[in-house]
């Protein structure tokens, strides 16, 4: 288990992106929403997890994440995942380069970022 921390922040322009790989694209589904948990399945790229992570106290959650086999997250997210489904990239630096990892959303929250920290 770890502790994740998450802090989001808007991003003024692209200046980053002359750093920044090709990235990977995520495509996630939720299998549950609960306010107190959420279950949450992954597919970025040619790999693919299930994450549960518990209620956010202050900017702290608990998180659990275990990787599954790729196909059974793709059949998951065509089949059992509720209606919030989700596709970004995410672009990391460029090998030599430095910096965090970038996630831009599309559709409602473009224009944000976000970064996140996990401890444990």
């Amino acid at each position: 288990m770890s502790k994740e921390i998450e802090r989001k922040y808007l991003v003024k322009n692209d200046m980053w992106r002359k750093d920044a790989g090709p990235g990977v694209l995520y495509r996630q589904g939720y299998l549950s929403t609960d306010p107190e948990r959420s279950v949450r399945v992954r597919v970025a790229g040619d790999k693919a997890f299930l994450t549960i992570k518990g209620k956010t106290q202050g900017a702290a959650r608990d998180e659990f994440e275990y990787p599954i086999p790729t196909e059974d997250g793709e059949q998951l997210l065509r089949t059992l995942c509720v209606n919030r489904r989700v596709r970004r990239r995410k672009s990391g630096p460029r090998p030599g380069g430095s910096g965090d990892p970038q996630r831009r959303a599309r559709g409602r929250q473009a224009g944000v970022g976000r970064s996140r920290s996990h401890l444990g």
